[in-house]
């Protein structure tokens, strides 16, 4: 029976998360194992009326809403174990579900949450629960960051309620089990995380004797890295010397595989084919000593990866 791991929030910013801890916080109480019924709302109806009116637009605002409560709901048609991840601070909160069926929880009113004149454009919401365990906490600095910084990944991030897939996955699991992962050379890259990856070209580009900014938390769109080419035969890319180019940084799964690569923007110099720095160009150039040293040293945590082959 495999696991199943989910993003969640409970309540904007987890607040709910919050309240729950300061209950047993000031009692001195340690809240691992304690119960919790981590709710989603999505409007002013009751859990029971789910599969009448649950694609209605009184209930529903957008179609993404629908699917995260059709995701909630049917949690119990699966014969899984399933765990909610909650990020608060610096610490994850991983709860197990002890009991997938859905129940009605108390009343969320947004107006009284919050000032009149802001919230009064907001409606009662009730609340749609699942009882579960405080499985254990984590401090994120000792997760790997693929995992640690999910809660920064707008892929998960924007909504309620996001399944962990593929490499996150694995990841996740490999915490829940306290075991290590078994990971090849070739697909170390993988491991990344999207700001590792970034940082990644960043180095590159430096390393090989070219000059490279960031624009990371900036709001320059399209544009990732900007680089000034000092020595593109080094990097076998056909730009001239002291030319100046944007990098745009692609990394997103498709289908289950990771695109990963770096395109050259900007003026027209080369090819449209020369400007996709691929994953296998990418490979090559982290053969270099220092690089190869500092994927090792990002990625390899030794309580939750091991290399089982040679580069």
């Amino acid at each position: 029976m495999a696991n199943r791991h989910f993003f969640f929030k409970y309540r904007k910013n987890n607040e709910g998360l919050k309240l729950w801890l300061k209950n047993y916080r000031e009692q001195n109480i340690d809240p691992v194992k304690q119960h919790i019924m981590l709710a989603i709302y999505f409007g002013d109806w009751e859990y029971h009326k789910y599969a009448d009116e649950y694609l209605g637009e009184e209930c529903m605002h957008t179609a993404g809403d629908a699917r995260q409560v059709n995701l909630f709901y049917q949690l119990q048609n699966y014969n899984s174990d399933c765990y909610f991840w909650l990020f608060e601070g610096d610490s994850v909160y991983i709860f197990h579900a002890l009991d997938l069926h859905v129940t009605d929880g108390e009343v969320f009113d947004y107006a009284r949450e919050r000032e009149p004149e802001i919230g009064s454009g907001f409606r009662r919401s009730y609340a749609k629960t699942i009882k579960c365990e405080l499985r254990q906490i984590e401090k994120k600095i000792e997760l790997p960051e693929m995992l640690a910084n999910l809660n920064s990944n707008q892929a998960y991030n924007r909504g309620t309620i996001r399944e962990l897939k593929d490499r996150t996955y694995r990841i996740a699991d490999a915490v829940i089990n306290n075991e290590c992962l078994s990971i090849t050379h070739d697909i170390i890259l993988d491991f990344l995380s999207p700001i590792q990856f970034e940082t990644l070209g960043f180095m590159i580009f430096n390393r090989l004797g070219n000059y490279c900014s960031s624009y990371r938390g900036g709001t320059l769109k399209d544009y990732d890295l900007r680089v000034i080419f000092c020595n593109s035969a080094e990097l076998e890319i056909p730009f001239s010397v002291e030319t100046q180019e944007w990098i745009q940084v692609k990394y997103k799964t498709y289908e289950g595989h990771l695109e990963m690569s770096f395109i050259v923007k900007g003026n027209d110099n080369g090819t449209k084919q020369d400007r996709v720095l691929d994953k296998s160009w990418i490979q090559e150039r982290c053969k270099d000593p220092q690089i190869w040293e500092w994927i090792l040293k990002t990625i390899y945590d030794a309580r939750w990866f091991k290399i089982v082959d040679s580069l």
